[in-house]
């Protein structure tokens, strides 16, 4: 199967701090949503959206007993475009950049924000990969669901508690998170998002990937004083962040097979009887358990183990994970 896979930048914030009274005067003087407020009216949280179609929305958090807080998330490939740009993304380049900070300025300032020392809170690192055909694409979904949890992650399932359970079941058909606190990654059907949350048809088959480097992250990875800059050297290490963390997920694998493929490798393999023995009792066990890392856990394999388990699987350039039966996946 020969997937089209791009790569860029989705979305970005950056974060400032205010005060109050500033942030009274912005809702005063723009068209604002509450999002949430305390029985107390000491915490207010607003969205400023009328330039979210052109790629900018702002989010102000209001606080008498902490402080408050400006934030913008930034789609650059719309902001760009002027438009609503769904499936673009943005290469991140020192040029395009500039031109991003110049728009995002004149933007804000029709808002009454100006002249604010932003810094770079959260940036997407995305992937897109296009397949022929739906099922491809959920079988692929329903890998990433399968797969190995890094130490301090937690799977996060999206809209829990909102909508009924159907519409929950429903949604996380279609999407997988998992999450720390200095990062977040997500696999996510996104021709189905579009159809679901926006009402837009595409022709294209579409998995988005998103690496989402938190604010945390984003200053172990860059001591960059601008937010500009620190977007830049993110952008530059895109492709060498996105394959570590692949790797650490054991998914830096091409493409996954069946059942009996997967057993017809591993026989013809040199390795030893008792080593693809293990092999096959790994994969069948993932097949039967909801991830690879509860396979790990039933089957009582240490992490060095595992490991050396993997190593071989690299060898064969197999992935432990094989597709569904039958194409159920679930």
């Amino acid at each position: 199967m020969n997937v089209k896979s791009q790569y860029g930048i989705h979305t970005f914030s950056i974060m400032a701090k205010s005060s109050y009274h500033e942030i009274q005067e912005l809702w005063e003087e723009n068209c604002c949503q509450v999002m949430n407020r305390d029985p107390y009216f000491l915490n207010t949280t607003l969205q400023i959206t009328e330039y979210k179609e052109r790629g900018v929305e702002i989010v102000l958090n209001q606080s008498l007993t902490h402080p408050s807080w400006i934030t913008v998330i930034v789609n650059p490939s719309s902001l760009l475009a002027g438009k609503y740009c769904p499936t673009a993304l943005f290469i991140g380049e020192k040029t395009q950049i500039n031109a991003v900070s110049k728009v995002l300025q004149k933007t804000l300032a029709k808002i009454g924000i100006e002249q604010k020392k932003f810094i770079l809170s959260r940036v997407d690192l995305t992937c897109n990969q296009y397949y022929e055909s739906k099922r491809e694409l959920l079988n692929q979904l329903y890998i990433w669901k399968k797969t190995r949890l890094p130490s301090r992650y937690e799977v996060s399932p999206f809209g829990k508690g909102k909508g009924s359970a159907k519409q929950y079941r429903e949604v996380n058909e279609h999407a997988w998170t998992i999450e720390s606190k200095s990062c977040a990654f997500s696999v996510y059907d996104k021709t189905y998002e579009l159809k679901k949350r926006h009402k837009m048809q595409i022709a294209e088959q579409i998995l988005r990937l998103e690496l989402r480097l938190k604010r945390k992250r984003i200053h172990r990875l860059t001591d960059a004083k601008t937010w500009e800059k620190q977007l830049q050297v993110l952008a530059k290490r895109h492709n060498e962040l996105f394959c570590k963390f692949l790797h650490r997920l054991y998914q830096d694998f091409p493409e996954a097979v069946t059942m009996q493929q997967a057993e017809q490798w591993i026989e013809a393999s040199g390795f030893q009887k008792k080593a693809k023995n293990t092999m096959r009792k790994l994969i069948k066990t993932t097949r039967r358990c909801k991830s690879l890392t509860a396979a790990q856990k039933k089957l009582e394999l240490s992490n060095q183990a595992m490991a050396r388990l993997y190593k071989k699987f690299q060898k064969l350039k197999l992935n432990p994970i094989v597709l569904p039966e039958n194409g159920k996946h679930h």
